[in-house]
């Protein structure tokens, strides 16, 4: 709740591209099949290291939406 940017700096692309990855993700946690935590939980274990998606680049969320979409981690 603060009027200070979470993320990082992005171009038209990358700030689409970033809206595309919450979407997929959120999907998870939203229509309560997940909670939240546990979404991320999966993401993180996934990357190996903690995912938030406002710092991530054009090829990470690219791969964020990849890896939600694969059935063996959601």
């Amino acid at each position: 709740n603060t009027k200070r940017p979470l993320g990082t700096m992005a171009n038209k692309e990358l700030r689409k591209m970033r809206m595309q990855a919450h979407i997929v993700i959120d999907g998870y946690w939203k229509n309560k099949s997940r909670n939240r935590g546990k979404v991320y939980k999966i993401l993180n274990e996934a990357f190996g290291e903690p995912v938030h998606i406002g710092e991530s680049d054009l090829a990470r969320c690219k791969e964020i939406i990849k890896t939600a979409n694969l059935k063996n981690y959601f």
